[in-house]
Formats: C-alpha cells, sequence, structure tokens
C-alpha cells in the first residue's frame, strides 16, 4: 500500500510542480511563486513530497525553499544567513540536509 502512496504523490507532485512552473513563469514576486494553488497543494503532501523537492532541487534549483520550511519545520534552517537569496546555495543546504536524514 505505501508504494501506491509514493506513487500517487509523485504524480501529484508531477502535475503540480509543471502546472506551478507554468502559472508563475512571469511571476513578478514571491507572493505569486508562493501562495500559487498549485504550490500550496505540494505542500499539502506534507513529508511525501520531501524527497520529490529534493529530487527537484538536485535536477533544478528552484524556490522550493519555503515549502521545505513549512514540511520539515526544519530547526535549525539548513540555509545560513550567508547563503540567503542565492538559489543555488540555498539548494545545496537543503539537499545536504535531506541527505543527511535519509530523503536523497
Amino acid at each position: 500500500m505505501e508504494d501506491a502512496a509514493v506513487e500517487t504523490a509523485r504524480e501529484v507532485f508531477n502535475q503540480e510542480s509543471a502546472r506551478w512552473k507554468e502559472e508563475t513563469k512571469l511571476a513578478s514576486s514571491d507572493d505569486e511563486l508562493l501562495t500559487n494553488q498549485s504550490y500550496l497543494r505540494i505542500v499539502g503532501l506534507g513529508p511525501a513530497a520531501i524527497p520529490l523537492i529534493l529530487q527537484e532541487l538536485k535536477r533544478e534549483p528552484h524556490f522550493w525553499f519555503w515549502a521545505l520550511e513549512l514540511i520539515t519545520r526544519a530547526e535549525p534552517n539548513p540555509v545560513p544567513p550567508e547563503h540567503l537569496g542565492d538559489v543555488e546555495a540555498m539548494a545545496k543546504d537543503w539537499i545536504e540536509w535531506g541527505a543527511s536524514r535519509g530523503y536523497v
């Protein structure tokens, strides 16, 4: 049964992430990226989305950090202050965090 749940989460993630990227490709603010319904549906997947988001960050760094913060409630935040705003460095920080916890 777990495999079916993982596959369902993967299908939802793939659909919603593609829709999110398409709908926000011309977004001019973080609010537009982060309040998009597809992004919120991905956050709604909860912990099942963590490995999927981390895989996506490895493939293409993008603004998944807020979703990861909401889902994981990681304390302390794996992104040090000096990396804030550097999408590639932030992606690397989260991927390392995920690898150390068995998500990657």
